[in-house]
């Protein structure tokens, strides 16, 4: 009875899952001023001076999970991280799948929170107010405790 009470503890205790993040990154993506509470197909893409490492990762509002942030403390070379995701979204009747791909800075990982804004170019109330950047359908800001990147308003 001692033994199955101890691997059950062991079993529930966050150091026995292997492959998973232990320290998870705070953020929070917004797309056309909504919540985003699932997307697909979610990879962290880790760029180093010489080559690059694609890991997926999991997504709940405000916890961005994944063994990629691990592989960033161990190494030294890492330049920049990105986040490649797949998000359904309904418009006019109609589903659509968008997919971006944000670069972030290194620091990212240890702020307190990040907040990401998407904002879909194909949506009038968008395509109103900003320009499109690098031919992308999208454009986002990038906020974080103390500062941040905002996209250029018309």
């Amino acid at each position: 009875m001692k033994y199955i009470l101890v691997i059950i503890a062991f079993m529930r205790s966050p150091v026995c899952c292997i492959g998973q993040a232990t320290d998870p990154m705070n953020l929070n993506i917004t797309i056309d001023n909504s919540l985003v509470t699932n997307v697909d197909m979610l990879k962290v893409i880790i760029n180093r001076q010489n080559s690059s490492d694609t890991v997926s990762a999991d997504y709940i509002p405000g916890r961005l999970t994944s063994k990629a942030f691990e592989l960033t403390k161990e190494s030294e070379e890492v330049k920049s991280i990105e986040i490649n995701f797949a998000y359904n979204q309904y418009f006019q009747g109609k589903r659509k799948l968008y997919v971006y791909q944000i670069a972030l800075p290194l620091a990212a990982i240890r702020r307190n929170y990040n907040i990401i804004n998407i904002f879909n170019l194909d949506k009038p109330q968008n395509g109103k107010a900003f320009h499109p950047v690098n031919g992308q359908g999208y454009v986002f800001d990038y906020i974080y405790p103390g500062g941040g990147r905002l996209t250029k308003r018309i």
